[in-house]
């Protein structure tokens, strides 16, 4: 159950995003809307583009060979 706090503070953030959005242009929404689908699908081709090799494992201290395999 979330506390008080953490409820209060999303409310107040939410509220806050949405005077921010409210005092938009629709030509802002557009280009903002336009950015945003522009950016998702950057990350989209550096995420589908990755080698499975450029995987980490978090489960200690780096060995000198995890070292060597991610060194640009």
């Amino acid at each position: 159950m979330p506390s008080a706090a953490l409820t209060t503070q999303r409310v107040t953030i939410s509220r806050r995003a949405s005077e921010i959005r409210a005092a938009w242009s629709t030509r802002q929404r557009r280009q903002r809307a336009t950015e945003g689908r522009r950016r998702f699908e950057e990350l989209l081709r550096l995420i589908v583009g990755l080698d499975c090799d450029c995987e980490v494992w978090a489960v200690g201290a780096l060995a000198f060979v995890d070292l060597q395999r991610i060194a640009p």
